[in-house]
């Protein structure tokens, strides 16, 4: 239950409610089951708070200080959190369909089961990020760096991975069934069992990554240095294998 002086605080906008933390860093805001639903907290410091189950949908939070935060089962559909601060939060179940997290910090951060279906993560730091379970279907992820990030049996459906840097990222049984992963650094990279039936990876380094038993199906591996990679058991009927040609069935 959210403490209803934090909350009233919290709605006289984010100067004032950040003059009040700088007085009072002692206080750990419980704003935890509060209806935020809508309001303006751009910049807003909410390091730490308790965020539990919150309701932000189409909350305006960007550049906001949210590091060390709780935002676990929170309501963020359609929220604005560009080029915000949530190193190590976590968003453990939490609702964001529909966010912007564009150019956010998520280095850390927990995000186990959580929903980010077509939310902008363009250029977001997710480096070791635990995304075990969580659901990135159609989510936009170009340029994001998700560097040793735990991405275990997600879903990755038709989401856009271009030019990502994915260095030791562990996909282990994930779906990446049309995803793009075209020009990504997949180097060191686990796909073990993953499947990546339509994958588009032109262009891809797979240097050392691991696709044993992995399912590439149709995939496009076009320009890729394919033959670096660990590929014991995998399935490539109907791929685009580097040199053009398709692999028969």
């Amino acid at each position: 239950m959210a403490n209803l002086d934090h909350v009233a605080k919290l709605r006289q906008g984010a100067i004032a409610w950040n003059e009040w933390r700088d007085q009072n860093p002692e206080i750990k805001p419980d704003l935890s089951g509060a209806d935020l639903e809508g309001m303006l907290l751009q910049g807003a410091n909410l390091q730490a708070a308790n965020c539990l189950q919150a309701d932000l949908i189409e909350a305006n939070l960007e550049v906001a200080n949210l590091e060390g935060a709780n935002f676990v089962q929170a309501n963020l559909k359609g929220a604005n959190l560009r080029y915000a601060n949530l190193k190590g939060a976590d968003l453990g179940g939490a609702y964001c369909s529909g966010a912007n997290f564009e150019g956010a910090n998520l280095f850390m951060a927990d995000c186990v089961e959580a929903n980010f279906e077509a939310c902008n993560l363009q250029q977001s730091n997710l480096g070791g990020v635990d995304l075990y379970k969580a659901n990135l279907r159609r989510a936009q992820l170009k340029e994001a760096d998700l560097r040793e990030a735990n991405v275990r049996r997600a879903e990755l459906i038709e989401a856009d991975l271009s030019h990502a840097n994915l260095f030791r990222a562990d996909f282990l049984q994930s779906h990446l069934i049309e995803t793009n992963l075209s020009y990504a650094n997949l180097e060191g990279a686990n796909f073990l069992q993953g499947n990546l039936i339509q994958a588009n990876l032109t262009g891809a380094n797979v240097l050392d990554a691991n696709f044993n038993q992995a399912n590439l199906r149709r995939a496009n591996l076009t320009d890729t240095n394919f033959r670096l990679a660990n590929t014991l058991g995998v399935d490539l009927r109907r791929a685009t294998m580097p040199d053009g040609r398709v692999q028969s069935s």
